[in-house]
């Protein structure tokens, strides 16, 4: 697969996960230098059929607003919900876009780990992909030297 279909791939995974979940449009954007504010991340690893690594990183802002879509603009949201959200976000995003450039094949997937602070790390070679959701940024980072290989073959 090339890239272009990978970067297809993820704009369908991603668009369709937060349409679907939350209600929001996603639209492709240029990478940022500036990081959003009071960033968010999580990161999931592939572990079956090909090794790597997917973060989900994105503003508390933006986390928020997807939580109110998801839960009710009236509930108290707690700590843990956000964070269960994030993971599960990230995991939905993963899956689809697994399930998009793996078709044929199963894949496993490792549970989704809650990042650091700040914004998370990009290894040499990563894939990075940036996205707008209700003005705010969003990006997905793709790494792991087995699992980009599939983006070359």
């Amino acid at each position: 697969m090339l890239k272009d279909q990978w970067d297809e791939i993820m704009q369908a995974a991603v668009a369709g996960c937060l349409e679907n979940m939350a209600f929001m449009e996603v639209f492709p954007a240029e990478p940022d230098a500036a990081e959003p504010e009071n960033p968010v991340w999580d990161s999931l690893l592939v572990l079956e059929p090909t090794q790597g690594e997917f973060r989900l990183a994105m503003s508390r802002a933006l986390l928020n607003e997807i939580a109110a879509n998801v839960y009710g603009f009236d509930t108290a949201i707690t700590e843990r919900q956000t964070a269960d959200l994030l993971a599960e976000l990230l995991n939905t995003i993963v899956g689809r876009f697994m399930a998009g450039i793996l078709p044929m094949e199963p894949f496993k997937l490792g549970i989704p780990e809650r990042g650091t602070s700040g914004w998370p790390p990009l290894e040499p070679g990563a894939i990075h992909w940036h996205f707008t959701v209700e003005e705010h940024a969003l990006s997905i980072i793709a790494s792991g030297a087995p699992m980009l290989k599939l983006c070359q073959s």
